[in-house]
């Protein structure tokens, strides 16, 4: 599903929707599961990920609460700074202080991701809901 540098993050698919869905504590369970198995598969900063996820869980499950999800396009956005947030965070621990490494990263394969995510997980959605 990589189109180039640009590959699509189908846990934060996932957990996006499955956050909106079943609420804030299913969400953040739901993340700890999912970034848990993320960190065990990747064998490096154990935990990062599973905390990253769970509070993107909590804070999307809470966020259905208060938003008009009908209104075209919210699906994108919060798909795609999910993404970013979650980068932010990942890749900051990641850098160690290595700053340059951290803006190459973020600035260059963050945003493609983000855009490659949230056009994957918004079709997909379309294309589900219309079942």
């Amino acid at each position: 599903l990589a189109v180039g540098r640009a590959v699509p993050d189908l846990a934060i698919i996932a957990l996006t929707f499955g956050a909106l869905r079943w609420g804030a504590l299913r969400g953040s369970i739901l993340g700890f599961g999912l970034g848990f198995f993320r960190d065990v598969v990747a064998l490096s900063y154990l935990g990062l990920n599973a905390l990253g996820m769970t509070i993107l869980g909590y804070g999307l499950g809470k966020a259905r609460e208060t938003l008009y999800l009908t209104t075209p396009g919210i699906d994108f956005l919060l798909l795609a700074g999910a993404k970013l947030a979650l980068d932010v965070l990942v890749l900051g621990v990641a850098a160690e202080g290595a700053w340059r490494t951290f803006e190459l990263r973020f600035f260059w394969e963050s945003p493609l991701s983000a855009v490659a995510t949230a056009v994957l997980g918004s079709l997909g959605h379309r294309l589900l809901r219309r079942r």
